[in-house]
């Protein structure tokens, strides 16, 4: 409503009625004013419920994530002391596989060491059998030749035994 709408309605009414009309817009204004704080009142605690609902629903929320959380870290934690108690023996197991690895190289070491000096022999061994067979070649040669030497002194002594049997007929087998 207008002002003008509302001197317009009042001039009707006299003195008295303005009075009346004036009290019953003060008294409803206030009712209004009541409700509306009423309204505003119920509004916020409404919003307020709402808002603790929310605030206890997080709060669960929280907690259960909180939970889970706690449970993995748990988790976590179990698996890194099984982790580190396997890095321990991890760990002692490769120092044991290292102090076999050292004893099996010192052992090739000394295999090596020994097959060298098999070898030194076997090279030492080859050249007194070359040595050998060729000591053997001479005392074959010189074989040979005195081999030639007797079958020439067969041959002389023969000879002679005809010559003698030549010159001496009745000698017989006492010249030879």
């Amino acid at each position: 409503m207008t002002a003008a709408e509302i001197v317009s309605a009042l001039s009707g009414l006299g003195a008295g009625g303005v009075a009346v009309a004036a009290f019953d817009y003060l008294g409803l204004r206030r009712t209004t004013a009541q409700d509306g704080y009423q309204k505003l009142t119920d509004d916020l605690q409404e919003e307020r419920a709402s808002l603790q609902e929310e605030r206890r629903l997080l709060q669960a929320e929280f907690q259960a994530e909180r939970g889970r959380l706690s449970s993995q870290l748990s988790e976590v934690q179990s698996q890194l002391a099984a982790s580190l108690t396997e890095s321990a023996h991890l760990g002692e197991e490769r120092r044991r596989l290292n102090e076999q690895l050292a004893e099996a190289q010192r052992q090739l070491a000394q295999t090596q060491r020994q097959l060298a000096e098999a070898q030194r022999q076997l090279t030492e061994t080859q050249r007194q059998l070359v040595e050998a067979q060729r000591q053997l070649a001479e005392a074959r040669s010189q074989l040979m030749e005195a081999g030639g030497q007797v079958v020439a002194a067969v041959q002389a002594a023969t000879e002679m035994r005809e010559q003698l049997a030549r010159l001496m007929p009745g000698a017989g087998p006492a010249v030879t």
